[in-house]
């Protein structure tokens, strides 16, 4: 009987120890887990900001190209912010983001 017992409370121990150790694993996996979302996040904010500064001086040089041909370009107001606007909408589709959050917040 003195021996089944031991039997029994070697067993505890030695599940007790996996148990920690398990935990300990799981929590490193967390870890390591929430340093890959921060980073894979901190590279596609960059990869975007990146492509939408991108279009913007593409922008800006079709703008500057279409005023060396045609005299001046007639953009108003309303046309340029539709023209910004619409880069930056492709920005955020090709690259998967929202709209607007790199450019002063406009939407």
């Amino acid at each position: 009987m003195r021996r089944v017992l031991e039997a029994e409370g070697a067993a505890r121990e030695s599940i007790a120890r996996c148990e920690q150790e398990a935990a300990r694993t799981i929590e490193q996996a967390r870890k390591r887990a929430r340093r890959i979302a921060q980073r894979a996040d901190s590279l596609i904010s960059a990869i975007r900001i990146n492509y939408t500064n991108k279009l913007a001086r593409q922008l800006a040089d079709l703008r500057e190209q279409a005023e060396s041909r045609d005299g001046a370009l007639d953009l108003d107001g309303t046309d340029h912010s539709r023209a910004v606007q619409a880069v930056v909408q492709l920005a955020a589709r090709l690259t998967g983001g929202e709209i607007g959050s790199e450019i002063g917040g406009e939407r």
